[in-house]
């Protein structure tokens, strides 16, 4: 097996969409769950703790955190990716990445980060409303939400170029991100068997362009087919 670094390759528009502008990468419970702790206090007044992974270093002894983009393309997360953006970024801790379940920001406190081995780690101090109990916490609790996710845009890449079983594959190398937004998902969408694949808000908006023309071409077809079917009738005979 060769490896080889090169310039950017000329890209299938898939992965043209999935490497440009706001991204996201998800990370199911499979490689890392999200945890629920409590610290001080007893109850609803205790103080809680949501912590997970919300990205996953590549390592070359596992085969599982090189995420499939598409075809022959390939993503890896390198370690330090995320170094400058826990010293520099304003990062908010969401749940489902809705502005409107903010669990913790960095910037007041509440939002712990850091890196290790495995990959970023993330620890909020969500707040006590019933809002966040309800809609958060609970889900948690019950292991109903188990997965993480990040939103990031890419700073810093490279591009390697490797033959492998008799075909040419070609591995983006994400070295600096710009870091947003990382919390707990209900659905780590887009998952593979690897530990976790790209979701862009584009890609979603393709798909459901392509649903709602799906769709539409369907109903079309079947009104055709109520065309052919119906039966010719004679014009009514009036009476006066």
């Amino acid at each position: 097996m060769t490896t080889r670094a090169i310039e950017t390759p000329q890209l299938p528009a898939q992965v043209q969409q999935m490497i440009e502008g706001r991204n996201r990468l998800m990370v199911p419970a499979t490689q890392r769950a999200v945890e629920l702790t409590r610290a001080d206090g007893e109850g609803d007044d205790a103080t809680r703790h949501v912590s997970g992974y919300g990205a996953v270093y590549y390592r070359e002894d596992d085969p599982g955190t090189e995420f499939h983009l598409f075809g022959d393309y390939y993503e890896r997360v390198m370690p330090g990716c995320f170094d400058r953006a826990m010293r520099e970024d304003d990062v908010r801790s969401c749940f489902n990445h809705d502005p409107n379940l903010v669990l913790g920001r960095n910037g007041a406190g509440t939002l712990e980060l850091s890196s290790d081995a495995v990959g970023l780690f993330y620890r909020s101090t969500p707040p006590a409303t019933q809002l966040i109990r309800e809609q958060v916490l609970t889900p948690i609790e019950r292991k109903d939400v188990t997965g993480s996710s990040i939103m990031f845009d890419i700073l810093k890449r490279t591009w390697l170029e490797e033959e492998r079983d008799e075909r040419t594959v070609f591995i983006l190398q994400l070295q600096e991100a710009r870091l947003w937004e990382v919390g707990p998902v209900t659905f780590p969408a887009y998952q593979s068997t690897t530990t976790g694949v790209r979701s862009d808000l584009r890609i979603s908006q393709d798909l459901a362009t392509a649903i709602a023309e799906h769709q539409q071409e369907r109903q079309t077809a079947e009104l055709l087919q109520r065309k052919r079917r119906t039966v010719a009738l004679p014009p009514p005979r009036h009476k006066w």
